[in-house]
């Protein structure tokens, strides 16, 4: 594998950027591109690079030797002013250097390759720089930590202790071995790993199922200031925002974070009936996301406070629960009595109240207290195989003869503990391993 690089952190103007380089040979290159030499790795040196005697940028920057690094290999990273144009003139000297840009996740897939990580570790990492909150960020932690991995292996070790005894019976069978002590000592423990194995995968919660974005969609008549509220919510400018009704013609979403929880906001057209074809278009895509909705905000002004009622009652009927009511412009009028917020998108008036509702509308779900694991849907095929092969193995030696079954039962202990090779990303084809890492971040 060659050398690659990538850009860590977003694109766009920012203090600092930070590129990754990782492969084995890649110190070498820095005598190249730096004005002075660095001698100690792991530790953060102040250099000015430069290219082909031409000054780049004065960045910061740490190395790190094989094996002692992430990946595993030889790696190093620069801090630099984050200007689009600095940022365009360093990879052009990575590129000059013969380094190749990175693919998604392809930083955490060498450091698997080179044993730096297990594969549900790799998988949390890419989970938790994805969290939408703190009950999710923890309960992935617990298997970035390793103790996931740690009761996995000890498992893993008491299937080997009892393939030692049944694969053993099959070697010896032709000697005066006793099948009856084989069978009295293996049995009893199938049991006990068995109630061990159920009640650690009781531990699990499954991302997929426990946690998901949630949508936030805010609906409500034309010109009532709904994009108003949308880019007041974001703190810039994401929607355009006009005085001429139907301004909106799709959905426009953008990420917001509120009470700690990050969720997808969609600005959506206004609701009406129109003949503008498509404006039309937009008020159906507004409805689509409203049956998809995990809640929605209905905003209204003083003009059309008479419409509320029908447009609680379309929410409704595409079967959302979590409903809050919003009246804008509160600037022009104080409402009297309202069942609900009144806020103004243009001075800013009761946002903070609104900006919790919000959080409410898609509040945390924390796990059940007896679940410690976060951890992907796959593992969840690979947890019942192993469950259906140990209950296969105990069944059998309950009703034959233990010389008759222990072809069978040595088949399904091996089985057993493929299964769990498996969740930790032991003997995965690499086809299958492409496609899990094809989800990760660029520079990840």
């Amino acid at each position: 594998m060659g050398t690659i690089f990538a850009l860590a952190t977003p694109v766009g103007q920012s203090p600092i950027c930070v590129f990754r380089v990782t492969g084995q040979g890649c110190l070498t290159s820095l005598h190249e591109i730096l004005d002075s030499d660095v001698d100690k790795a792991r530790v953060f040196y102040k250099r000015s690079l430069v290219w082909q005697g031409s000054f780049v940028d004065t960045v910061g920057l740490v190395f790190f030797e094989s094996p002692s690094s992430f990946t595993g290999e030889d790696s190093f990273e620069v801090y630099a002013h984050g200007s689009l144009p600095i940022m365009s003139k360093i990879v052009s000297v990575f590129e000059g250097c013969g380094f190749t840009e990175a693919g998604p996740g392809e930083f955490s897939l060498r450091a698997f390759k080179n044993n730096k990580i297990s594969l549900v570790e790799a998988e949390s990492i890419n989970d938790l720089i994805r969290s939408g909150s703190s009950n999710e960020a923890a309960a992935i932690s617990g298997v970035f930590s390793g103790r996931f991995e740690s009761q996995i292996n000890s498992l893993s070790e008491r299937i080997d202790s009892l393939r030692v005894l049944v694969e053993g019976a099959i070697d010896f069978s032709d000697e005066d071995e006793d099948f009856e002590s084989h069978l009295s000592a293996v049995l009893p423990e199938l049991s006990l790993l068995l109630d061990d194995l159920v009640a650690f995968f009781g531990g699990f919660a499954f991302r997929e199922e426990v946690f998901s974005r949630k949508k936030v969609v805010i609906v409500g008549p034309p010109n009532v200031g709904k994009s108003s509220i949308f880019n007041r919510l974001l703190g810039f400018e994401r929607s355009i925002v006009s005085g001429v009704p139907g301004t909106t013609r799709d959905f426009i979403t953008s990420g917001f974070l509120s009470g700690g929880f990050s969720f997808d906001l969609i600005d959506t057209a206004g609701l009406r009936i129109t003949k503008d074809d498509i404006e039309s278009s937009g008020i159906s895509f507004a409805k689509k996301e409203l049956k998809e909705a995990d809640g929605v905000v209905i905003v209204v002004d003083h003009k059309t406070l008479g419409e509320l009622d029908n447009l609680r009652e379309t929410v409704v009927s595409c079967g959302v629960e979590n409903i809050h009511v919003v009246l804008n412009k509160s600037d022009l009028e104080k409402p009297k009595s309202f069942p609900g917020h009144y806020v103004s998108a243009l001075t800013g008036e009761n946002f903070s109240k609104l900006r919790n509702a919000l959080a409410d509308l898609a509040s945390d779900q924390p796990l059940d207290k007896n679940q410690s694991f976060l951890v992907r849907k796959r593992c969840s095929f690979l947890f019942e195989s192993c469950v259906e092969h140990l209950k296969n193995a105990i069944g059998k030696l309950e009703n034959d003869e233990f010389s008759e079954v222990v072809d069978i039962v040595a088949e399904d202990l091996r089985l057993c503990r493929s299964s769990l090779d498996e969740v930790v990303g032991k003997k995965l084809p690499d086809d299958v391993l492409g496609d899990i890492f094809s989800t990760f971040c660029i520079g990840k």
